[in-house]
Order: C-alpha cells, then sequence, then structure tokens
C-alpha cells in the first residue's frame, strides 16, 4: 500500500483548487517514510513519517510519531509529536505528546499541559499563512 493516500486513489475526482493545481484532500506521509526536501500542498499534509524540510499547506498534522525538520507554513497546526524549526501558523495545536523547539508565529494558539516546548510565541495581525520575505541582510560595516 501506498505512503500517500488521496481522494483521487478511492476513485474520487479530486477537486480544483483557486491556484489551478487540484486538491486531493490529506496526504499522509506513512511511518516508514522520510522525505528530504520541501513539501508543499493546497490541501492537508499528515506526517506519520519524518520530513527534513519545510512544509507549506493548508493543514499540517504532524501525529505522535512524526517528525519536521524544517519551517512550517500552514492555516492549522496541529502537533503531537517532534518539530525543530519556525512555524507559521493562523491557528496551533500543540498536544501533550508534542516536543517542540520552534519560534512560533500565530493567531491562535492552544498548549496543553506535558507539552515540551521551547521557543518564542508571538501574536501576528496579518494572514499567518501568507509566506513572509526573508530579512534584508545588513551591509557589512565601511561598505
Amino acid at each position: 500500500m501506498s505512503s500517500f493516500s488521496s481522494a483521487s486513489m478511492r476513485g474520487a475526482p479530486p477537486a480544483q483548487t483557486s491556484m489551478g493545481a487540484r486538491s486531493t484532500g490529506e496526504s499522509v506521509l506513512g511511518g516508514d517514510l522520510l522525505i528530504t526536501g520541501d513539501v508543499m500542498s493546497a490541501g492537508d499534509i499528515r506526517v506519520d513519517g519524518k520530513v527534513r524540510g519545510n512544509i507549506e499547506c493548508s493543514t499540517l498534522t504532524v501525529s505522535e510519531h512524526g517528525e519536521v525538520e524544517g519551517g512550517v507554513v500552514a492555516k492549522r497546526v496541529v502537533i503531537h509529536g517532534r518539530v525543530s524549526g519556525d512555524i507559521r501558523g493562523g491557528q496551533v495545536m500543540l498536544h501533550s505528546t508534542a516536543i517542540v523547539y520552534a519560534d512560533i508565529q500565530h493567531k491562535g494558539i492552544g498548549i496543553e499541559m506535558g507539552t515540551r516546548y521551547d521557543g518564542t510565541l508571538r501574536y501576528i495581525e496579518e494572514d499567518a499563512s501568507a509566506p513572509t520575505a526573508p530579512a534584508p541582510t545588513p551591509a557589512a560595516p565601511g561598505v
């Protein structure tokens, strides 16, 4: 069985998104899967395995055994497993089994008792799922 699951695999036609790409609902990255590189989806992603790279999607769910080493940009972020990297999300929920080392920018956050969290929290007004431009590099002194 494939590690990816989608509506099209079950016989239902995928829906068209405003980006012109086809949305397939939730994509599941299975427990035996290691992905090295960035992952982008117009739909939802559930990580049961390990991702070494950035993830951008609508809703990201990291299961209890899932692991992400990289940045996350999503409208909704639900973490039960391990995340090391910055998070930018509209709604962010850290469950009691979560281990998170990240600076989190959010429009709303929930942290259950028992969560292991190290980082900073910052409330943001703008669309949390929009990518941000990198900060400009300061010029060297005397240049």
